[in-house]
């Protein structure tokens, strides 16, 4: 992640920053599920859908990979040549693996609520 560009995206608001890793963090798994379940299925409609959203929300953060796989799983040409779309999904489940931790020192921690 390159956290200097990621802060010129937010304005320079770290605050912005930590609750936007936070959101997205919280929807992450579901929308790699959508993504794992439509290339599972071969369905292109709603591996259209589900990449698209994940681009637009990894976006903020700067992760040139992460967004270049989810690129090439939103824009794929007609027929889908569902081996290389196997590749991309394989390498941005990789991704996601690597940012995760990077995103989740981002966030703030939640708050615990006291007896």
């Amino acid at each position: 992640m390159d956290r200097e560009r990621a802060l010129t995206l937010t304005d320079h608001n770290p605050e912005l920053l930590a609750m936007l890793a936070q959101a997205f963090l919280s929807q992450c798994d579901g929308l790699l599920a959508g993504i794992d379940r439509a290339v599972q299925a071969r369905d292109a409609a709603a591996l259209k859908q589900h990449a698209h959203k994940f681009k637009g929300s990894i976006s903020v953060f700067a992760t040139t990979s992460a967004h270049l796989s989810a690129l090439a799983l939103d824009q794929f040409s007609e027929p889908p040549d569902w081996a290389e779309l196997e590749r991309h999904w394989r390498d941005l489940a990789a991704e996601m693996t690597r940012l995760r931790p990077e995103l989740a020192a981002l966030a703030p921690a939640p708050v615990l609520s006291t007896p």
